[in-house]
Protein backbone atom coordinates (compact mmCIF):
# COMPACT_ATOMS: atom_id res chain seq x y z
CA UNK A 1 0.00 0.00 0.00
CA UNK A 2 3.06 2.28 0.21
CA UNK A 3 2.62 3.68 -3.29
CA UNK A 4 4.87 6.68 -2.60
CA UNK A 5 7.80 4.36 -1.85
CA UNK A 6 6.99 0.66 -2.40
CA UNK A 7 10.49 -0.43 -1.34
CA UNK A 8 9.52 0.21 2.29
CA UNK A 9 7.42 -2.98 2.28
CA UNK A 10 10.64 -4.83 3.06
CA UNK A 11 11.12 -3.09 6.42
CA UNK A 12 7.63 -3.79 7.76
CA UNK A 13 7.76 -7.38 6.50
CA UNK A 14 11.20 -7.94 8.05
CA UNK A 15 9.95 -6.52 11.36
CA UNK A 16 7.04 -9.00 11.38
CA UNK A 17 9.38 -11.88 10.50
CA UNK A 18 11.80 -10.98 13.30
CA UNK A 19 9.00 -10.69 15.86
CA UNK A 20 7.49 -14.03 14.83
CA UNK A 21 10.84 -15.78 14.97
CA UNK A 22 11.77 -14.15 18.29
CA UNK A 23 8.58 -15.41 19.94
CA UNK A 24 9.02 -18.93 18.55
CA UNK A 25 12.73 -19.22 19.28
CA UNK A 26 12.33 -18.11 22.89
CA UNK A 27 9.28 -20.21 23.59
CA UNK A 28 9.84 -23.45 21.66
CA UNK A 29 12.50 -26.06 21.01
CA UNK A 30 14.26 -25.91 17.65
CA UNK A 31 12.38 -28.86 16.12
CA UNK A 32 9.04 -27.24 16.93
CA UNK A 33 10.21 -23.95 15.44
CA UNK A 34 11.02 -25.72 12.18
CA UNK A 35 7.61 -27.42 12.19
CA UNK A 36 5.73 -24.15 12.71
CA UNK A 37 7.79 -22.41 10.04
CA UNK A 38 6.87 -25.17 7.58
CA UNK A 39 3.23 -24.75 8.60
CA UNK A 40 3.48 -20.99 7.97
CA UNK A 41 4.93 -21.70 4.53
CA UNK A 42 2.01 -24.01 3.81
CA UNK A 43 -0.49 -21.37 4.95
CA UNK A 44 1.23 -18.85 2.72
CA UNK A 45 0.92 -21.24 -0.22
CA UNK A 46 -2.81 -21.77 0.30
CA UNK A 47 -3.33 -18.04 0.71
CA UNK A 48 -1.49 -17.38 -2.56
CA UNK A 49 -3.32 -20.12 -4.46
CA UNK A 50 -6.87 -19.75 -3.16
CA UNK A 51 -7.54 -16.75 -0.92
CA UNK A 52 -5.21 -13.86 -1.86
CA UNK A 53 -5.75 -12.20 1.52
CA UNK A 54 -3.83 -8.93 1.94
CA UNK A 55 -2.78 -8.03 5.48
CA UNK A 56 -1.18 -4.90 6.98
CA UNK A 57 2.60 -4.67 6.93
CA UNK A 58 2.78 -7.57 4.43
CA UNK A 59 2.11 -10.13 7.16
CA UNK A 60 1.03 -12.67 4.52
CA UNK A 61 4.43 -12.26 2.84
CA UNK A 62 6.18 -12.65 6.19
CA UNK A 63 4.79 -16.20 6.42
CA UNK A 64 6.80 -17.02 3.29
CA UNK A 65 9.90 -15.01 4.25
CA UNK A 66 10.04 -16.71 7.66
CA UNK A 67 11.46 -19.85 6.00
CA UNK A 68 14.53 -17.99 4.75
CA UNK A 69 15.10 -16.17 8.04
CA UNK A 70 14.88 -19.42 9.99
CA UNK A 71 17.25 -21.24 7.63
CA UNK A 72 19.76 -18.41 7.96
CA UNK A 73 19.57 -18.50 11.75
CA UNK A 74 20.12 -22.23 12.12
CA UNK A 75 22.75 -22.49 9.36
CA UNK A 76 24.73 -19.32 10.08
CA UNK A 77 27.58 -21.12 11.86
CA UNK A 78 27.84 -23.78 9.15
CA UNK A 79 27.80 -21.09 6.45
CA UNK A 80 30.85 -19.45 8.02
CA UNK A 81 32.77 -22.69 7.56
CA UNK A 82 31.93 -23.50 3.93
CA UNK A 83 34.55 -21.23 2.35
CA UNK A 84 35.97 -22.87 -0.75
CA UNK A 85 38.80 -22.06 -3.14
CA UNK A 86 36.40 -22.33 -6.06
CA UNK A 87 33.72 -20.24 -4.39
CA UNK A 88 33.31 -17.88 -7.37
CA UNK A 89 32.90 -20.78 -9.79
CA UNK A 90 30.32 -22.38 -7.51
CA UNK A 91 28.48 -19.05 -7.30
CA UNK A 92 28.36 -18.75 -11.10
CA UNK A 93 27.02 -22.31 -11.43
CA UNK A 94 24.33 -21.58 -8.82
CA UNK A 95 23.29 -18.37 -10.58
CA UNK A 96 23.05 -20.20 -13.92
CA UNK A 97 20.86 -22.84 -12.26
CA UNK A 98 18.64 -20.08 -10.85
CA UNK A 99 18.31 -18.44 -14.26
CA UNK A 100 17.46 -21.76 -15.91
CA UNK A 101 14.81 -22.70 -13.34
CA UNK A 102 13.31 -19.24 -13.04
CA UNK A 103 12.88 -19.07 -16.83
CA UNK A 104 10.24 -21.77 -16.29
CA UNK A 105 8.38 -19.67 -13.75
CA UNK A 106 6.42 -16.41 -13.95
CA UNK A 107 7.78 -13.14 -12.62
CA UNK A 108 8.14 -13.29 -8.83
CA UNK A 109 7.07 -10.30 -6.74
CA UNK A 110 7.13 -10.96 -3.00
CA UNK A 111 5.78 -7.49 -2.22
CA UNK A 112 2.61 -8.38 -4.10
CA UNK A 113 2.67 -11.96 -2.75
CA UNK A 114 3.12 -13.39 -6.25
CA UNK A 115 5.35 -16.47 -6.59
CA UNK A 116 4.23 -18.45 -9.60
CA UNK A 117 5.25 -22.08 -9.06
CA UNK A 118 5.99 -22.21 -5.32
CA UNK A 119 8.34 -25.19 -5.67
CA UNK A 120 10.47 -23.35 -8.22
CA UNK A 121 10.27 -20.20 -6.11
CA UNK A 122 11.70 -21.88 -3.00
CA UNK A 123 14.36 -23.82 -4.93
CA UNK A 124 15.60 -20.77 -6.84
CA UNK A 125 15.47 -18.62 -3.70
CA UNK A 126 17.70 -20.96 -1.72
CA UNK A 127 20.04 -21.57 -4.67
CA UNK A 128 20.30 -17.84 -5.31
CA UNK A 129 21.00 -17.14 -1.65
CA UNK A 130 23.71 -19.80 -1.68
CA UNK A 131 25.19 -18.17 -4.79
CA UNK A 132 25.34 -14.77 -3.07
CA UNK A 133 27.01 -16.35 -0.01
CA UNK A 134 29.69 -18.08 -2.10
CA UNK A 135 30.28 -14.91 -4.13
CA UNK A 136 30.64 -12.91 -0.92
CA UNK A 137 33.64 -15.04 0.10
CA UNK A 138 35.53 -13.53 -2.85
CA UNK A 139 34.04 -10.05 -2.74
CA UNK A 140 33.84 -9.37 0.98
CA UNK A 141 37.01 -7.28 1.03
CA UNK A 142 36.04 -5.02 -1.88
CA UNK A 143 35.91 -1.53 -0.34
CA UNK A 144 33.09 -0.14 -2.55
CA UNK A 145 30.89 -3.15 -1.77
CA UNK A 146 31.67 -2.85 1.94
CA UNK A 147 30.63 0.80 1.84
CA UNK A 148 27.36 0.02 0.04
CA UNK A 149 26.66 -2.93 2.33
CA UNK A 150 27.13 -0.92 5.52
CA UNK A 151 24.79 1.74 4.19
CA UNK A 152 22.27 -0.50 2.46
CA UNK A 153 19.42 0.71 4.68
CA UNK A 154 19.86 4.30 3.47
CA UNK A 155 19.91 3.07 -0.13
CA UNK A 156 16.79 0.97 0.44
CA UNK A 157 14.84 3.89 1.87
CA UNK A 158 15.92 6.56 -0.63
CA UNK A 159 16.55 4.83 -3.95
CA UNK A 160 12.95 4.67 -5.16
CA UNK A 161 12.20 8.42 -4.87
CA UNK A 162 15.55 9.12 -6.53
CA UNK A 163 14.80 6.80 -9.45
CA UNK A 164 11.39 8.43 -9.92
CA UNK A 165 13.05 11.86 -9.97
CA UNK A 166 15.59 10.63 -12.53
CA UNK A 167 12.81 9.29 -14.75
CA UNK A 168 11.08 12.66 -14.53
CA UNK A 169 14.30 14.36 -15.66
CA UNK A 170 14.66 11.91 -18.56
CA UNK A 171 11.06 12.43 -19.63
CA UNK A 172 10.61 16.19 -19.19
CA UNK A 173 14.11 17.57 -19.80
CA UNK A 174 15.58 15.02 -22.20
CA UNK A 175 12.27 14.38 -23.97
CA UNK A 176 12.78 10.59 -23.87
CA UNK A 177 9.64 8.47 -23.58
CA UNK A 178 9.59 6.19 -20.54
CA UNK A 179 8.41 3.39 -22.85
CA UNK A 180 11.81 3.61 -24.56
CA UNK A 181 13.67 3.15 -21.29
CA UNK A 182 11.44 0.43 -19.80
CA UNK A 183 13.18 -2.94 -19.85
CA UNK A 184 16.33 -1.49 -21.43
CA UNK A 185 19.59 -2.87 -20.04
CA UNK A 186 21.41 0.35 -20.94
CA UNK A 187 18.89 2.63 -19.25
CA UNK A 188 18.73 0.31 -16.22
CA UNK A 189 22.49 0.67 -15.92
CA UNK A 190 22.24 4.45 -16.24
CA UNK A 191 19.55 4.66 -13.57
CA UNK A 192 21.53 2.39 -11.24
CA UNK A 193 24.81 4.29 -11.66
CA UNK A 194 23.13 7.70 -11.27
CA UNK A 195 21.18 6.56 -8.21
CA UNK A 196 24.30 5.24 -6.47
CA UNK A 197 26.16 8.48 -7.24
CA UNK A 198 23.34 10.48 -5.66
CA UNK A 199 23.24 8.09 -2.69
CA UNK A 200 26.87 8.73 -1.72
CA UNK A 201 26.42 12.33 -0.49
CA UNK A 202 23.11 11.32 1.13
CA UNK A 203 24.92 8.59 3.04
CA UNK A 204 27.63 10.95 4.28
CA UNK A 205 25.04 13.53 5.41
CA UNK A 206 22.91 10.94 7.23
CA UNK A 207 25.97 9.39 8.87
CA UNK A 208 27.11 12.83 10.01
CA UNK A 209 23.66 13.66 11.38
CA UNK A 210 22.35 10.22 12.48
CA UNK A 211 19.44 11.81 14.34
CA UNK A 212 17.79 12.13 10.91
CA UNK A 213 17.62 8.31 10.88
CA UNK A 214 16.53 8.08 14.51
CA UNK A 215 20.00 7.02 15.65
CA UNK A 216 22.29 8.41 18.30
CA UNK A 217 25.66 9.85 17.42
CA UNK A 218 28.45 7.39 18.16
CA UNK A 219 30.78 8.46 20.95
Amino acid sequence: MLTHNPALWFLTCLFVVEMLFFVMRNGLKARYVVFIVMLCALLSYFNYQYFEIKLPWNIEVALTALSFYTAGYFLKQDLRNVKHRKALLIAVILFIAVGFLQSRNVRVDMRANEYGNMAIFYITSFLGTAGVIFASFKLQYAAPLQFLGKNSLVILVLHYPVIRALKAVVYYLMNVSLDETYGSVVWSGVYTAATLMIMVPCIFILNRYPVLLGRRRRC
